[in-house]
């Protein structure tokens, strides 16, 4: 089953603000990369999936450009 970032995020229970820490990004930065507004850096994106525990073929990422 495909998840988007946000769905994989809430199923490994994270938060938000918490997420955003692992990458170093903040809040509204991680929101928009969840919401396709802003493309998310492969480097983050590979720490997420890690935390996540989460393949890369599993998630489906939005763009809204």
């Amino acid at each position: 089953m495909k998840l988007t970032l946000a769905a994989a995020r809430e199923n490994a229970g994270y938060m938000l603000k918490d997420a955003s820490r692992l990458i170093g990004v903040t809040p509204s930065a991680l929101s928009n990369y969840e919401s396709g507004s802003r493309k998310i850096p492969a480097i983050r994106l590979q720490v997420l999936l890690e935390k996540y525990n989460t393949k890369f073929e599993d998630i489906i990422l939005i763009s809204k450009r």
